[in-house]
């Protein structure tokens, strides 16, 4: 015969985790009131009969099922007040026994139902792998499935007029409590297990927030996808990253993050409300969705301005700023700005600070003083003042000195 375990010695608890002496399992077939025995070993060899009573800290010996028959289980206490019903684990359908109305809550917290898992000591040689709760399911047959759900977790929120300040329909978490280190913390970890021949045909996907649905009359200030908050004592912790994406690769192409959203009024890809400041140390590409051939790559195609920098300073704004931190050229290779078209080089400027306009350098460094004209045979005094003025405007300009 085979054998399921239906428990690993778990303790029978109150609401506030206080130990139920006596507490007793009852056992019964499953969809009758017919009693069945359980097994204190996995060969069946030794019966507990159909009802397992705890000791006075609540404990239960070890419990086996038959796995040739089906189970409803419900736990009592030894007064004989309904404690939890019991999803039988061995029943396809998933029958539950009883209701499980809870009645008016006392102040503080209140487990409905309450699975305690305790491991004493790990293998020797740190191998130990231990899980609380395990939940598979097995879509087998040659027919279709909709859906398969390995759990379908939700919290049904039915007030009548008192409100309710947080529901989750999954709480998670971790807790450390006791000298030994935890090397890694994974609140949530997912993956998917492929073992074939068959494929993913569409997508793999291990974490998204699908659509909501809304009754009529119904408001939701803010929908968020996902929400990092503060994460815990700045004081204490090195570094935090709310969003952390690792090295990855595929065959065709690894994506970090990924929009296809459409262009719409109030409506933004990536919008950076405070003032943190952000650093990106590959390339960069705006308008375009292959690779960016420098730093920072920027593409149009309508007939409108590639790009606008404003300063709003009301005393003392600056625009843009290049600059060559590691050496300093100072030739006419090596530009700070160059403007081209499809046919040539428009306008450039040098890193020695000449321009070219059409391919020709029109301006240089500031030339050296020109010398007014004086004396000679003959004056030509429109001549002069027009020299001069021509002096004057050259060094308001500042190209001669």
């Amino acid at each position: 015969m085979a054998a399921e375990i239906f428990n690993d010695q778990p303790r029978a608890l109150d609401a506030n985790g206080n130990p139920l002496s006596g507490a007793q399992w009852f056992f019964y077939a499953t969809g009758t009131s017919t009693p069945q025995a359980v097994y204190a070993n996995a060969s069946l060899a030794t019966s507990l009969g159909p009802v397992v009573t705890a000791d006075s800290a609540g404990q239960f010996v070890p419990i086996y099922f038959d796995a040739t028959k089906t189970y409803r289980a419900v736990l009592r206490t030894a007064a004989g007040a309904l404690v939890k019903p019991e999803i039988d684990p061995a029943n396809a359908s998933g029958s539950v026994e009883g209701a499980n109305n809870l009645g008016t809550l006392p102040s503080g917290s209140t487990n409905a139902i309450d699975i305690s898992r305790t491991a004493t000591s790990g293998a020797a040689d740190g191998s130990s792998q231990f899980y609380s709760l395990v939940s598979r399911v097995y879509a087998q047959g040659s027919n279709d499935y909709s859906n398969v759900r390995g759990q379908y977790l939700g919290s049904h929120v039915n007030t009548t007029g008192g409100s309710v300040a947080l529901a989750d329909a999954l709480h998670a978490y971790v807790w450390q409590a006791g000298a030994g280190n935890i090397a890694n913390v994974q609140v949530i970890a997912a993956h998917v297990r492929l073992d074939g021949p068959g494929d993913v045909t569409t997508e793999a996907i291990c974490f998204r927030c699908v659509s909501t649905t809304l009754g009529a009359g119904v408001t939701v200030p803010t929908l968020k996808g996902l929400s990092i908050g503060d994460i815990g004592d700045a004081t204490k912790i090195t570094n935090v990253y709310g969003i952390d994406i690792e090295d990855i690769v595929a065959s065709s192409v690894a994506i970090g993050v990924r929009s296809v959203m459409n262009a719409a009024t109030n409506k933004y890809f990536l919008f950076g409300a405070g003032t943190a400041q952000s650093a990106h140390n590959g390339h960069f590409g705006i308008g375009i969705t292959n690779a960016p051939l420098w730093k920072l790559t920027v593409r149009e195609s309508a007939s409108t301005f590639i790009a606008d920098f404003g300063n709003t300073h009301a005393s003392a704004p600056f625009g843009i700023r290049i600059q060559y931190t590691a050496a300093a050229p100072n030739g006419t290779d090596n530009a700070f700005i160059t403007c081209q078209d499809t046919g040539a080089t428009r306008f450039e400027v040098a890193s020695n600070g000449r321009v070219k306009i059409g391919g020709d350098f029109v301006l240089n460094g500031r030339q050296s003083a020109v010398t007014a004209p004086t004396g000679g045979a003959t004056v030509d005094s429109q001549a002069r003042t027009a020299i001069n003025d021509l002096i004057a405007r050259l060094q308001a300009h500042g190209l001669i000195a």
